[in-house]
């Protein structure tokens, strides 16, 4: 992995332990990507996910009313409580968990890499796309096109994938997201 100093936040919404069976190995193996970790959850997670969590190292924090945005920006802020983290990795934890397990070895080379803006979206290639439920990647794929084509951002040779759930953001880029952003929703990048 490269010199930067990464930290990974990451939101929780788990009240049926659904994701607990998929955190070991996964979480134990993302652990040394990151000199910080913080999960973001709703009130309704399950007090063995958020025990999990805590047992792999997260700062788990709790989002009393579940409204993403908050969440989102809660775990951001937790992470920069470490004053040597550089680059905020923030992902909803099913993202995570998927890529972990389909492609761990791409996420490690994404890491290895310093950002090269403030924000990056990490989208999805047409091979991990093909790795979700058919009714995912048809629904994701209709929302990217239509935020693309709305944005003029609809050019063939780069593909947008803004509902990917993953994105990486510079301590300044991070720091600027928490002073000024107040989006209580999903629509938060």
């Amino acid at each position: 992995m490269s010199e930067t100093r990464y930290a990974l936040a990451v939101t929780v919404h788990d009240p049926e332990e659904r994701w607990l069976a998929r955190f070991f190995p996964a979480l134990r193996e993302l652990s040394p990507l990151y000199a910080r970790r913080a999960a973001s959850c709703t009130a309704a997670t399950s007090r063995r996910t958020l025990a999990a969590l805590e047992d792999a190292g997260f700062d788990v924090l709790t989002s009393p009313n579940g409204r993403v945005g908050e969440s989102r920006r809660s775990a951001i802020r937790s992470t920069l409580a470490d004053p040597s983290v550089e680059v905020v990795h923030y992902a909803d934890l099913d993202r995570l968990l998927h890529w972990q397990y389909a492609f761990p070895d791409e996420l490690r080379r994404t890491l290895a890499l310093a950002p090269r803006s403030d924000y990056v979206a990490l989208g999805r290639t047409e091979r991990a796309l093909r790795t979700h439920p058919r009714v995912q990647v048809l629904a994701e794929t209709l929302t990217n096109a239509a935020f693309a084509a709305l944005g003029g951002l609809d050019a063939p040779d780069t593909p947008l994938d803004l509902v990917a759930g993953s994105s990486l953001l510079t301590r300044r880029a991070a720091e600027i997201i928490l002073s000024f952003s107040t989006e209580p929703s999903g629509g938060t990048d």
